[in-house]
């Protein structure tokens, strides 16, 4: 679509009819989303010239990263959760190399 970049993504998330019952405020480069076991939390990562970690409180409403300081050429990507929701994994690439967090 003309004029869209990677920024103008929306997540929202449906009942099984289909109804939307919850959403991430604002446009943003989402990318790679996991609600957590227990349905409160989202994890994702965003695309914004170095890919961080973040997570969303549907409860609460509240964006909160994960992860910092990731420069061009560095990614923190591919979050998913633990079986019971008390930590992440997710794949790093710094300085020419990958590995699992």
């Amino acid at each position: 679509m003309e004029g869209r970049t990677n920024a103008d993504r929306q997540l929202e998330w449906f009942d099984r009819s289909g109804k939307q019952v919850g959403t991430v405020p604002g446009a943003d480069a989402y990318a790679s989303p996991r609600i957590s076991p227990d349905g409160s939390r989202l994890l994702f990562y965003l695309d914004s010239g170095g890919y961080e970690i973040w997570t969303y409180d549907m409860v609460r409403g509240v964006k909160t990263p994960q992860t910092f300081g990731s420069a061009s050429g560095q990614s923190n990507i591919f979050p998913v959760w633990a079986p019971d929701g008390s930590r992440i994994a997710y794949t790093s690439y710094h300085d020419g190399k990958y590995s699992l967090n």
